[in-house]
């Protein structure tokens, strides 16, 4: 499961005070891929969101800011799904194996996440001169993913995972017949037998 979380603040003050702010989102420590390390804070992750827009003026007496803050940018690697930071790439990780894929300002979730209930939260520190706190609880139900093994069970899918047997359909990493985007694909012999736009 991979999803975004943006954050578009927008402060105006009248007496013309300045604005430091930070956010971080927190999820279950259970939650993060292996190979990223955020803060830690009892059996909860920090992850620091990165600022990627910034303006500020001043219109008359009245400071006014407008501020994007994105989760930070994941790279993953191909073949084995591992996510790496930009700053893991640049000081050449050596757990970096094959190529990486630009992941975008998402959150990944494990493939061996349990299915189930998460409470996600959005919070920062004081900010401004009231120190108002943003703190927005969050709950991300993994529901397609029970959807999808409840109408698999349905049908006798023996299995406790579905994505993984997904994982597997299509990991070109091992022998035999896959089925990825570009076709049906014999990874053996490395040519596609029915390709993906095959009617």
């Amino acid at each position: 499961m991979r999803f975004e979380r943006k954050v578009n603040l927008h402060y105006e003050n009248e007496i013309g005070g300045k604005i430091a702010p930070a956010f971080d989102f927190e999820v279950p420590t259970n939650m993060v891929d292996s190979y990223l390390t955020y803060k830690k804070n009892g059996n909860r992750s920090l992850v620091e969101m990165e600022e990627t827009k910034h303006s500020s003026e001043m219109k008359g007496e009245t400071s006014v800011y407008d501020i994007t803050y994105e989760l930070p940018h994941i790279n993953v690697e191909r073949h084995t799904g591992h996510l790496f930071y930009d700053e893991q790439v640049e000081k050449k990780d050596k757990r970096i194996t094959y190529d990486l894929v630009n992941g975008g300002r998402k959150f990944y979730s494990p493939i061996w996440s349990y299915i189930g209930k998460y409470d996600m939260k959005l919070k920062s520190p004081p900010m401004g001169v009231n120190l108002v706190m943003v703190d927005v609880y969050k709950s991300q139900v993994l529901q397609q993913i029970q959807t999808l093994r409840e109408l698999l069970i349905e049908r006798g899918y023996p299995f406790d995972c579905p994505i993984d047997t997904l994982v597997f359909f299509q990991s070109t990493h091992l022998p035999y017949i896959r089925v990825t985007p570009r076709g049906i694909f014999d990874v053996m012999k490395k040519t596609v037998l029915f390709p993906s736009i095959m009617r």
